[in-house]
């Protein structure tokens, strides 16, 4: 009798772990789903960064969330969510940094959990409140091209340590946190182009705008003086239709009298 109410309580206990852990897959990839729309409707910089900090705590019950993207040879904190933040953003660490938890996940494009932080003295954190801290998640967000940034979680709470399931799940996570900056760093891109693009048309029309009027003046200067033997009138004809150009306040036309080598006023306005 033991042994079969034995045998029923397993099958209960397993099918109740499988409930439970079927729940927090689906409650995981519902919230990751929220968190994918959300971002792909987010354009501002600041807003998705911050998004995904947020998101980050809610999802691993973490009390703080720490963003670093890589800048040439140095990780930049870039937005943060949880106490003492606002002295986060832009916290630079080398990633040649030996004691760096940073720095090593960047190196190495692991995801590390330490469920007591405290005890080991090894690394360090670079974050607000660091002394604080209880456990933590560390997931580097990779690319094709290699790591572009470092996402650390951390719990003050003792009771609440991260586990190998959240390390995974949160490899997930950092997947899509690399996609949707990296998206927005295309994005930023292809926006700056369009802005440039924007400026050469707009100079190269004002250019082609210029280029006619003067193709214009030049041809209406020909036909004018074409019409007229006077040259009298023929130079002070000119001299308005170039004005017309260059809007100047004075003005003059001299021809060389080659005989005494001097200059003579022909015509002029404004004098």
């Amino acid at each position: 009798l033991l042994l079969a109410l034995a045998n029923q309580l397993g099958t209960a206990l397993e099918t109740s772990l499988l409930f439970a852990d079927t729940y927090e897959r689906e409650r995981f990839y519902n919230a990751l789903g929220s968190v994918s729309l959300a971002l792909n409707l987010t354009i501002d910089q600041e807003a998705m960064l911050k998004l995904i900090c947020n998101e980050a705590n809610r999802i691993f019950g973490a009390d703080g969330a720490y963003l670093w993207q890589r800048d040439g040879d140095m990780l930049v904190g870039s937005a943060a969510a949880g106490p003492e933040t606002a002295v986060f953003p832009n916290t630079a660490v080398a990633l040649d940094t030996q004691d760096s938890l940073i720095a090593h996940i960047a190196r190495n494009a692991e995801a590390v959990h330490l469920a007591r932080f405290q005890s080991d003295a090894q690394w360090q954190l670079h974050i607000p409140g660091e002394t604080a801290v209880a456990s933590v998640m560390g997931i580097p967000l990779e690319r094709e091209a290699g790591v572009i940034g470092v996402m650390v979680l951390t719990t003050t709470n003792t009771r609440r340590a991260f586990t190998d399931i959240d390390v995974s799940r949160g490899t997930i996570f950092g997947v899509q946190v690399a996609n949707a900056l990296e998206n927005g760093r295309l994005f930023r891109e292809l926006q700056t182009l369009n802005e440039e693009l924007d400026r050469r048309v707009e100079t190269r029309t004002q250019a082609l705008h210029e280029e006619s009027t003067r193709v214009k003046i030049l041809l209406r200067i020909s036909s004018e003086l074409a019409a007229s033997l006077d040259e009298n009138h023929v130079l002070h004809q000119a001299l308005h239709l170039v004005n017309e150009v260059v809007h100047a306040t004075q003005g003059v036309i001299l021809l060389l009298d080659e005989e005494k080598d001097e200059f003579v006023f022909r015509a002029g306005f404004g004098l």
